[in-house]
């Protein structure tokens, strides 16, 4: 279960419940009635899910804050975030 992309979840279930409620059609009272109870369910089981990922937090996990893995992701250690802000005002 470590593998199971429980943030990517979280994102996208309310984006899912989201596409369901743009394909009711019908009455507008029932239309309506539904898109409410999809909105509730959408949002109690992504409520639920996020309880998951908060559950399954570790703070003293290694990899609690991001971890650069791509060399290209990373800036170079010469280049500070002050002389590069002060080299873009001018």
């Amino acid at each position: 279960m470590s593998s199971w992309p429980i943030l990517s979840i979280t994102t996208f279930l309310p984006l899912l419940g989201v596409l369901f409620i743009a394909t009711l059609n019908g009455d507008d009272a029932v239309v309506k009635r539904n898109a409410r109870w999809a909105a509730l369910w959408t949002t109690l089981v992504t409520f639920a899910v996020s309880l998951i990922l908060v559950w399954r937090f570790d703070p003293a996990s290694p990899e609690f804050q991001f971890v650069e893995r791509v060399a290209w992701l990373a800036a170079p250690r010469s280049i500070t975030w002050a002389s590069t802000a002060s080299r873009c005002r001018s």
